[in-house]
């Protein structure tokens, strides 16, 4: 029998309260046994100095960078409990910098890896992780390469660019293989810690 399932019907928006219901309903409609969850949805806008930043958007990454993980694991909590399961937050090595004009999703992830770690004290039954996935090809790169003039450090910038021209961005699917394995085969002893995707500690659980 498969260990993954895919389940379909969903609202993609899980900074909602609707959003958070459709996921359990789904779930519970399709009489899958929960063994992980993996929390991977994220913004990075705004991308702007405190300064200048939108109240608004700042609100709106941290409904979904935070908030839709506390409400989302709080949602499922019975069956995660009850199957002893793993919870993976996807993280970012960017939660222990700082970075000119990310002030939003840095704080963010900081915060996402505490919650990580309070919520591995409070259910210690619950195997619980904050991986960060790495640098990635995806459209939250896109629109960091392309963000406006100013609003990030431009060396900062630059760099990222020349990662994306020379082909050295991680194919989404790299980090996804490794944190799907973990998910599944994470031991309790290494709950409510950060780890970086390829970090030697969790090496052997990607094998």
């Amino acid at each position: 029998m498969s260990r993954v399932a895919i389940v379909t019907g969903a609202s993609k928006d899980v900074a909602t309260s609707e959003g958070i219901g459709s996921i359990a309903r789904c779930l519970e409609k399709s009489k899958l046994e929960l063994s992980a969850l993996v929390n991977n949805a994220g913004l990075i806008e705004p991308i702007a100095k405190v300064a200048d930043v939108s109240i608004d958007q700042w609100r709106r990454l941290l409904e979904v960078n935070v908030t839709s993980v506390v409400a989302l694991t709080q949602r499922l909590m019975p069956a995660l409990r009850k199957n002893r399961a793993c919870v993976v937050n996807v993280s970012s090595e960017a939660a222990g910098i700082s970075l000119h004009g990310w002030s939003a999703y840095c704080s963010s992830k900081a915060a996402l890896n505490m919650l990580t770690m309070t919520m591995a004290i409070e259910e210690p039954g619950i195997t619980m992780l904050a991986i960060g996935p790495g640098t990635v090809d995806t459209e939250m790169h896109h629109l960091i390469r392309n963000s406006k003039e100013g609003a990030m450090n431009p060396d900062d910038q630059e760099m990222l660019k020349q990662f994306y021209l020379a082909g050295k961005l991680l194919r989404p699917e790299v980090p996804a293989n490794a944190i799907a394995k973990l998910a599944l085969r994470a031991p309790k002893e290494i709950s409510g810690r950060f780890y970086p995707w390829d970090a030697p500690e969790i090496a052997e659980y990607l094998e």
